[in-house]
């Protein structure tokens, strides 16, 4: 179905951000915990996956001039029967969500917009939010997000190796990814973020890598971010963002159902 535009913050309505702590290797840890459910938690998630692969706007263009049944119709279409993504795209739909209702970031891009099959990967870290002030791009949040349904110890340390290769470089995938996008859809933040891409070169920007952790109720423990020890370097802004859910694989299937799509089951990432 069709839904009507989102609440203001409709993450903010589920989960309660804490105060981040400083970790002993110079990492900053968030816990997001539940609040109360709310009751229409599945309708919440499902716009946010809806809306990460199909931008609103033309799917109200569309409402407007075919009606929603057929709309609902078209959105059927594009999502064949059988058609599964991995968990791992929850995540990233999840933290997008958070960066826009915690850290008041713009969301340039929505990767899962432009996945053809449900085993491509598309290019550098899962998301990118765009901390703005007065037109300006002052600075890029990189997030790689994982998903857990089973006990990982690793995972910490996997995400930020590869999180932090791609920070560090001068000209990340993610940010050609994204200029791409913004030219092709005259988007009027792509001078703005032209003028950004500057500023990155010459070393002017406040970027912050996070990573944003999905877990299965009562699978992490913040000893799993001392493996952070072995990294050579942790940058200040870096910070590891753990949200625990019960029964997180049904809310998953849940969400994904209510679009129209199934979950990889061959893959917990």
């Amino acid at each position: 179905m069709v839904s009507s535009a989102p609440a203001e913050r409709p993450i903010a309505a589920w989960l309660r951000p804490a105060e981040p702590v400083m970790t002993d290797n110079g990492a900053q840890l968030q816990k997001l915990a539940e609040g109360e459910r709310p009751a229409n938690i599945v309708e919440i998630l499902s716009s946010e996956l809806r809306e990460a692969r199909f931008p609103p706007e033309v799917l109200a263009d569309y409402a407007d001039v075919l009606g929603l049944t057929a709309t609902e119709a078209l959105i059927r279409s594009l999502l064949p029967t059988g058609y599964r993504i991995r968990r791992g795209y929850f995540g990233e739909v999840l933290a997008a969500g958070c960066l826009r209702d915690f850290e008041d970031c713009w969301v340039p891009i929505q990767k899962l917009r432009s996945m053809i099959s449900s085993d491509q990967s598309l290019p550098g870290v899962d998301v990118v939010g765009a901390r703005l002030a007065g037109g300006i791009v002052e600075a890029m949040v990189f997030v790689e997000a994982k998903v857990r349904t089973s006990r990982d110890v690793g995972v910490v340390l996997t995400a930020a190796q590869g999180l932090l290769e791609e920070h560090a470089a001068a000209f990340p995938t993610i940010l050609h990814f994204v200029a791409v996008q913004l030219r092709e859809t005259n988007d009027p933040l792509y001078a703005p973020f032209l003028d950004y891409l500057q500023r990155r070169g010459q070393q002017d920007t406040d970027d912050a890598p996070y990573i944003y952790l999905l877990f299965e109720k009562g699978l992490w423990s913040d000893e799993m971010v001392s493996s952070l020890d072995d990294l050579e370097h942790v940058p200040p802004e870096f910070k590891v963002v753990v949200i625990e859910v019960e029964g997180l694989a049904s809310l998953v299937e849940s969400a994904y159902s209510s679009v129209g799509i199934g979950v990889d089951e061959t893959d917990d990432e």
